[in-house]
């Protein structure tokens, strides 16, 4: 008996869930690996090269490490900011693209303060600034860097009373899973509101440069969407001038669980009211015992308002803001666990941070974690696969090949800054981040190095899991270049890049990486049990491009080929004719099993076939 094993697959092991940090990928020695079994090989190990993304433009010192973020401002109200995060600088200097477009002059007139310093202020602007684009050039006397540039939208003063907002609570426990109601009447019928919550490390209740956006999302009175019941909307479904929607600590990021203060912003995409802020503060989980310390930097100096984790095994269990001294209280259950501190300008090494057991009742005391100062990042936007819109508040893990991580998120303007050192680096977005947004984490995770410094432009792309996946839109997050998706060698369907033996349209069918040669890895389980083979194979129902055909051969002759189940627009696999029995979950990325009879004498062969 023979088995045909050319495009079989499992699932791929994706990496991380929300809670998770990637431990696994830390070492690339450890190489993910996967037994195939064939005809021609009764057994093989591959090993899984990480896929290589970069970008030609790098720096050096000095350091961007907080982009400015756009600006809202209302005519006749108060003054505008645009703050920036750096290491290393030795003088600053504003600039201005008039319009957004053209080029930069530096700012200039009475109404301009601060232009040489890292927070730029523009007093009561008016409707002249509009549209107006905002950057920063960086230098340390040897070189410089510029900032991205941001807008400030500039509306008339309201005219409408301002909403009341309600947040159902103002304290809630860490680890509660209770949805947090939002109440905010008094809108004009069928009115849309942003609502954003940043985790404020400095307890000032403003958004400052650095400071994580947990969440942003947009709700429109009357409006949800059943369709993607994991984006808030308007719970009551009706355009009556008022808004119930809510959030949940529970199916937040792992920043979004951090014990301290979270500000949630309101505020008008049209400008009809002045920004709304609430308070809530997020306390210590109800346990008997906590770990305490102090974070801190090489040379032994306190580190104010980073995060610090408490991590067992691969899982952030519990978080805390530490305050200004970089002292820090963190509440968790009895267990083993590993403190690792995230900051702003900082990575941190996993290997070399405070360690140990935490028994019932009994507090841990001067576990004091070491944050590493950045040397170097990787820098560019959170994207939607089409290039637009950005994505806001999405939660990113970095982690590199020697065992350093820095967590953080994308700003309000979808830019964000991976603290680094020299190194490979692989960047995942959180998968709890993008569900809230309504989106997927791709199969591949891009990946940069800073051996030679500072990457810039690397922007991450993905996918809608409201929208249909196609061949089209996958293969723009699949780590080919842009010369690349101009070649149809490269990245046509027919194509087979990474020589696996497997053609780009299958590798998208199958859950591959078409630049890693994973044949291995998305490879068939084939057995046979008394009178009976049976395949196993990766099926996804947002390929519904795809036509998944499961076919037997006696003699593997061209024309031999019979369909024995199959699976059309992302439907569900079902048997032809009677010739097989089908184990199919039914929905989403999944493991199918085929089995059909085995013949009394004689070969018989089995494959899986994709198409369009």
């Amino acid at each position: 008996m023979m088995k045909n094993l050319q495009v079989a697959a499992k699932p791929r092991s994706r990496p991380g869930t929300a809670g998770r940090l990637h431990l696994a990928l830390a070492t690339v020695a450890t190489a993910l690996c996967r037994r195939v079994r064939s005809e021609y090989a009764s057994s093989a190990l591959i090993l899984l090269p990480l896929l290589l993304l970069t970008s030609a433009a790098l720096h050096a010192t000095p350091l961007v490490t907080a982009q400015p973020t756009g600006q809202t401002a209302f005519a006749g109200d108060a003054d505008a900011y645009f703050q920036i995060r750096e290491t290393g600088a030795a003088s600053y200097q504003w600039q201005v693209k008039t319009g957004g477009t053209g080029t930069a002059v530096n700012v200039s007139g009475t109404r301009y303060k601060n232009a040489a310093t890292p927070l730029l202020r523009i007093v009561t602007p008016d409707a002249t600034l509009d549209g107006n684009t905002y950057g920063c050039v960086i230098s340390d006397g040897s070189g410089s860097v510029t900032t991205a540039f941001v807008p400030l939208k500039v509306f008339a003063a309201p005219t409408a009373t301002a909403p009341v907002v309600t947040l159902g609570t103002s304290t809630i426990s860490a680890n509660s899973t209770a949805d947090i109601s939002l109440q905010i009447t008094g809108l004009a019928t069928g009115q849309s509101v942003r609502i954003e919550r940043v985790l404020d490390l400095n307890a000032d209740t403003k958004p400052g440069a650095g400071e994580p956006l947990i969440q942003s999302f947009t709700v429109t009175d009357g409006t949800i969407d059943p369709a993607q019941p994991n984006i808030p909307g308007d719970q009551d479904a009706t355009a009556n001038g008022q808004i119930a929607t809510a959030f949940s600590l529970a199916s937040s990021p792992d920043l979004g669980r951090t014990q301290g203060t979270h500000l949630i912003r309101i505020t008008s995409p049209t400008g009809a009211f002045l920004p709304i802020t609430k308070t809530l503060a997020v306390q210590g989980n109800s346990y008997g015992q906590n770990i305490s310390g102090q974070v801190r930097d090489a040379a032994s100096a306190a580190v104010g308002y980073s995060v610090v984790m408490a991590v067992q095994g691969s899982t952030i269990v519990a978080s805390a803001v530490a305050a200004a001294n970089g002292n820090y209280n963190l509440w968790v259950p009895v267990g083993t666990y590993s403190v690792v501190p995230v900051s702003t300008g900082y990575t941190a090494s996993e290997a070399s941070q405070p360690t140990g057991t935490v028994a019932s009742g009994v507090n841990s005391t001067a576990k004091n974690p070491v944050l590493t100062t950045a040397t170097a990042t990787v820098s560019g936007r959170v994207l939607d696969a089409s290039g637009s819109p950005a994505l806001r508040g999405v939660q990113l893990t970095a982690i590199s090949t020697n065992g350093y991580v820095s967590i953080l998120t994308s700003d309000s303007d979808g830019n964000y800054v991976v603290p680094t050192i020299p190194g490979t680096w692989t960047i995942h977005g959180s998968p709890a981040s993008l569900h809230l947004l309504g989106y997927l984490e791709p199969a591949t995770a891009a990946q940069a190095t800073t051996t030679a410094g500072s990457v810039t432009s690397l922007d991450l792309l993905f996918a809608s899991s409201s929208t249909p996946a196609s061949y089209a839109t996958w293969k723009t997050t699949a780590g080919f270049s842009e010369s690349d998706l101009t070649t149809a060698a490269i990245s046509g369907e027919s194509a087979d890049p990474d020589g696996d033996g497997l053609t780009n349209l299958m590798e998208y069918a199958l859950g591959g990486s078409p630049k890693v040669a994973d044949a291995a890895t998305i490879a068939p389980a084939v057995d046979s049990n008394g009178s009976q083979i049976q395949i196993s194979f990766h099926c996804d129902d947002s390929r519904k491009d795809i036509i998944y055909s499961v076919q037997s051969s006696s003699d593997l002759a061209p024309n031999s080929w019979t369909d024995i189940a199959q699976s059309i627009g992302g439907g569900p696999m079902t048997a032809v004719s009677g010739r097989s029995t089908v184990t199919d979950p039914g929905s989403g990325a999944r493991t199918v099993i085929v089995s059909t009879a085995l013949p009394v004498s004689g070969k018989l062969f089995l494959r899986v076939k994709a198409a369009k």
